[in-house]
C-alpha cells in the first residue's frame, strides 16, 4: 500500500526542479545587474556561461537527492528541513564548483542565486503540498482479522495518513480473540456488504490460517 513515487511522476519533479534553478541563476543575474550593490561590471561578463546551467541543475539536483527530497514525505516539516539539507549541500558544491572551474563569477550573484532558487524550490514545494493533499484519492482500508497483529497492522496504517490511508474498521473472523481497542465492524461472512456500505478501496487480511 506504501508505494515509492512513480518514475514518470519522479521525472516531472525533478524537472521542474532543474527549471527553477535555471530560473535562479536568470533571477540572480537580474538582480546583480539592477541592484547597485556590489562592484560596478559590464553586463555582459555578469551573465552566466552556457555551461553553467546544466551544471547547476546537476549539482542541485545530486543534493535534493542526497537529502532524500525525492522520496514520499511523511509530512510537511520533515519535507521542509530535507530541503533545507539538500539546498545547504548543493549550494557548497555549486560554490567548490565555481572556485575551481569559473572564479570569475561574481560572489554577490552566488548569493543570490543560493538565496532565490531556495525561494522558488520552497514555494514550489509549498503549492505542490498542499495541492497534493486536497486534490489525491483517499484510499479506505479494511482490515480482517481482530487479534494483537491486526491491531499493529491498522496501528501503521493509520500512522501512514500522510499517504492517503484511512482506517476504516475491523472484520472479524471466525473465532479469533478481539485485542483491546477494537471494535469489529462484522464478521467475515459480512465482508461484501462492509465493503459497499463503507466505500473500501483496500481489504488487508490479517488472520491466522493455521496453529
Amino acid at each position: 500500500m506504501i508505494r515509492n513515487l512513480k518514475p514518470g511522476y519522479l521525472l516531472a519533479l525533478v524537472g521542474i526542479d532543474a527549471l527553477l534553478v535555471m530560473c535562479g541563476l536568470l533571477l540572480a543575474w537580474y538582480l546583480r545587474v539592477n541592484l547597485e550593490l556590489g562592484a560596478a561590471a559590464p553586463d555582459e561578463t555578469l551573465f552566466p556561461p552556457l555551461w553553467l546551467f546544466p551544471a547547476a541543475c546537476l549539482v542541485w539536483i545530486t543534493g535534493l537527492w542526497q537529502a532524500r527530497m525525492y522520496q514520499p514525505q511523511t509530512n510537511i516539516y520533515s519535507a521542509l528541513r530535507r530541503l533545507v539539507i539538500g539546498h545547504a549541500l548543493a549550494g557548497l558544491l555549486f560554490l567548490g564548483m565555481i572556485y575551481i572551474a569559473y572564479r570569475d563569477f561574481s560572489r554577490l550573484q552566488a548569493f543570490y542565486f543560493i538565496v532565490v532558487t531556495f525561494t522558488l524550490l520552497l514555494i514550489q514545494r509549498s503549492m505542490f503540498w498542499l495541492l497534493s493533499d486536497r486534490l489525491s484519492e483517499k484510499r479506505r482500508v479494511l482490515i480482517v482479522g481482530t487479534d494483537d497483529h491486526a491491531q499493529q497492522v491498522g496501528t501503521r496504517v493509520s500512522a501512514h495518513a500522510w499517504a492517503n490511508l484511512t482506517l476504516v474498521g475491523y472484520l472479524r473472523s471466525n473465532s479469533d480473540p478481539i485485542a483491546p481497542g477494537i471494535t469489529p465492524c462484522g464478521r467475515l461472512d459480512d465482508l461484501g456488504t462492509v465493503v459497499g456500505q463503507m466505500r473500501v478501496d483496500e481489504v488487508v487480511v490479517c488472520v491466522r490460517w493455521f496453529d
